[in-house]
């Protein structure tokens, strides 16, 4: 990379060289945290990022000195590049009573911050609401929910707040919902008490069969096991996945996960 570089005279910063600096002064131990798992060695965490990006904004300097009277020595968290104004041919975010309508799709959210209707291209893609389900103590989790209220409504982001309660359970958190049509849901479940176990957590995202033809997943062995493939013809149950979508050979769905603890993802089709 560095001869090509210097034949075609553009500066060149060997981020390789540089993070297995950084990763051998640390070692295995010191460097866990830069990845999301320990399985998962070949991509990194927010940590990970930043600590990359760090030797990128050092080396610029040198890489290309024109450059410098135009960099910052801190420049994380500014505002760079984000603006309210949505760009073509993407349209302003629509609400109309529970649903939240980017360009082409709409979300419908009913005392849930989960979708519990996802339609793109006139089509409704659901068989039944998304929800999170589980068992605490060896009983099946029933959530009671309120519904969600709006706190944000701009016209690139819409935000909703909600809160769910069950058996000594509390569930909190917040869905952001993007002009380009990208939903973010955080929740947290929170224990009421002492000595309240949770058995198991699922994320269920019920697709209809015709929008469900081929799986993908990850995380996967690139040389060994393919990451896509047909999708089975019955419920499919992605254990540890933290990144799973489903399509046709025109649309599809893709949904990742970020910080999973003990919770499993099912993908059901064909019902």
């Amino acid at each position: 990379m560095q001869k090509v570089g210097g034949e075609l005279d553009v500066p060149v910063i060997d981020l390789h060289a540089a993070s297995l600096a950084v990763l051998a002064e640390l070692g295995e131990a010191g460097s866990a945290d830069f990845s999301p798992s320990a399985s998962d060695r070949s991509h990194f965490s927010r940590k990970g990022a930043r600590a990359m990006a760090k030797l990128v904004a050092e080396a610029l300097p040198h890489a290309v000195p024109a450059l410098r009277p135009y960099l910052v020595e801190i420049w994380f968290g500014n505002r760079v590049g984000i603006s309210e104004t949505v760009p073509a041919p993407w349209t302003p975010l629509v609400v109309e009573g529970s649903a939240v309508k980017p360009w082409g799709r709409a979300y419908r959210f009913d005392r849930s911050l989960l979708p519990t209707e996802m339609v793109t291209r006139q089509a409704s893609v659901l068989t039944a609401p998304i929800a999170l389900r589980g068992r605490a103590g060896g009983k099946p989790i029933a959530w009671t929910g309120e519904p969600a209220r709006f706190t944000a409504r701009t016209p690139t982001i819409v935000s909703l707040t909600g809160r769910a309660t069950a058996d000594r359970l509390d569930l909190t958190g917040q869905t952001t919902v993007e002009y380009d049509g990208m939903i973010r849901v955080d929740l947290a479940v929170t224990p009421q008490g002492d000595h309240v176990t949770i058995d198991e957590l699922v994320l269920e995202m019920p697709l209809r069969a015709e929008h469900a033809r081929y799986l993908y997943h990850f995380p996967g062995q690139w040389a060994a096991s393919p990451t896509a493939a047909s999708c089975p013809p019955m419920a499919g149950l992605m254990r540890s996945s933290r990144s799973c979508g489903l399509a046709t050979k025109t649309a599809g769905w893709r949904g990742s996960a970020n910080r999973t603890r003990t919770g499993r993802r099912r993908i059901r089709s064909g019902r």
